[in-house]
């Protein structure tokens, strides 16, 4: 997932693009899938820093900060 993100630095992944693009899957609504692999991601990036490495839009998605 994080490579995806890197590699669309300044685009927002929806759900559904992730999940087509890291497990090859369809959109599934009932999935927390992609929740929960972003929440890891953040624990994992954040530690020690002060902003947030993953940028989430509602209804848009994530985005990698490219900053």
């Amino acid at each position: 997932m994080l490579e995806v993100l890197m590699r669309n630095p300044h685009r927002f992944m929806t759900r559904a693009m992730l999940l087509e693009a890291v497990w090859e899957l369809g959109f599934n609504p009932r999935t927390n899938i992609v929740e929960t692999h972003i929440s890891r991601l953040r624990a994992k990036l954040n530690a020690g820093f002060a902003t947030d490495a993953i940028i989430t839009q509602r209804g848009s998605g994530y985005m990698i900060r490219s900053e």
